[in-house]
């Protein structure tokens, strides 16, 4: 569980994932595990960059 006050430090969980779209590092964001489900903004941003990443696998 989650503390309390310690919900902005799941920004820094999302660091990786933007790095890797932005690298456009498909196969590795794919491989990527989700996050526990009490870090929703990090799970969040990992599907977007799942999301960009199925994009870019149509192209």
């Amino acid at each position: 569980m989650l503390q309390p006050g310690w919900g902005t430090l799941q920004h820094y969980y999302t660091v990786p994932y933007f790095v890797a779209v932005k690298f456009a590092l498909w196969d590795s964001i794919l491989a990527m595990p989700l996050p526990a489900k009490e870090l929703i903004y990090p799970r969040a941003i990992l599907h977007y960059a799942r999301g960009m990443a199925f994009w870019a696998s149509t192209k």
